[in-house]
């Protein structure tokens, strides 16, 4: 079981966009429907905003926070901690999603372009995959030696810090949201009903049918957390790809980040609510290997629990429709 200690959450008074949170938990960035960028202290005060072209639609930090990268319109950013430019460039589609390595050493961006753009610690752009739709997401490993992303034709591929691929699959739908782990040998893939976990070590994989998008996923350096949200539901699965824990916060969940050290987790919503939380049992050691009793989970099922769940539910209704009758009968006799 997850130890979440609840740091802060306020409410924003519009959509949220995108989050991030580096390694020490000492800021959270995050976009809102209305162009505004702010960046959070750890108590939730803010410490600065600006205004950018457009709503942000990826942040994520390098490791330390010396660097917080935000893709909007057809921008891609590096600020400084203190809100200053590092450096910019621009795509030549929307920019859809960013991921940077823990260690800062890449920045990846999903374009709607069809391209995913791969830049250096200074921004200068190493190389450019194309793929055959609109890359919808990518995530970056911990050195930056291996990059996924997905795209609108159901095309993954995992590439290498040179842009070469190591791995290219199709699967058969669109895909939403992937990420990989910081040791880079887990990606999970999210999309309109299902969830796919692929352990590229190991060589196996897992498939989830899911009753409602997968709209984000992140996880920790080795896959003991990681992070799945769908509509009203956060729910962490271990390296095992069992589900083990979930969040059933108010408001369908938009975006979510977990650092590295899986200490810290920030979440936005789609209707105004951020939250940012605190693992205490991160320093304990990875999430235990059982499925927590009382979690709330039956939303993530194999076909096979999914029509054994069925069963149970058209069970309990037809004893209630006995109980129901029943009581009619008892009503009718008073």
């Amino acid at each position: 079981m997850l130890d979440l200690r609840r740091v802060w959450g306020q409410r924003l008074g519009m959509m949220v966009t995108a989050v991030g949170v580096p390694e020490d938990g000492s800021s959270v960035a995050c976009g809102t429907k209305d162009k505004r960028l702010t960046l959070y202290d750890i108590e939730g005060k803010v410490k600065w905003n600006k205004t950018l072209a457009l709503e942000a639609t990826g942040i994520d930090f390098a490791g330390d926070g010396s660097a917080i990268m935000v893709s909007a319109n057809y921008d891609v950013w590096a600020f400084s901690p203190e809100g200053g430019v590092i450096w910019s460039s621009k795509v030549k589609g929307i920019a859809n999603h960013i991921a940077i390595a823990t260690n800062g050493a890449g920045t990846a961006v999903a374009c709607a372009d069809g391209n995913v753009y791969y830049y250096n610690r200074t921004g200068v752009l190493l190389w450019r995959y194309p793929m055959e739709g609109q890359v919808t997401r990518v995530g970056v490993n911990g050195d930056g030696s291996k990059v996924v992303a997905g795209d609108t034709n159901g095309i993954l591929v995992v590439l290498n810090g040179a842009g070469h691929e190591l791995l290219k699959m199709r699967l058969p739908y669109d895909i939403l949201t992937t990420s990989i782990t910081r040791d880079g040998e887990v990606v999970v893939v999210g999309s309109y009903n299902h969830l796919s976990f692929l352990d590229l070590a190991a060589g196996k994989d897992r498939t989830f049918d899911t009753e409602a998008w997968i709209k984000e996923c992140h996880c920790d350096e080795k896959g003991d957390i990681m992070a799945i949200g769908s509509n009203g539901v956060v729910t962490f699965f271990n390296r095992e790809f069992q589900p083990f824990f979930s969040l059933s916060p108010e408001g369908w969940v938009h975006s979510l980040r977990v650092t590295a050290n899986s200490k810290y987790i920030v979440v936005g919503y789609g209707d105004d609510y951020l939250e940012f939380y605190e693992n205490l049992s991160a320093a304990i050691g990875p999430a235990p290997k059982q499925v927590e009793e009382n979690s709330n989970i039956d939303f993530w099922v194999t076909r096979d629990d999914w029509d054994n769940l069925q069963k149970r539910l058209a069970a309990m209704e037809r004893k209630v429709d006995w109980l129901v009758h029943h009581e009619k009968k008892r009503q009718k006799r008073n």
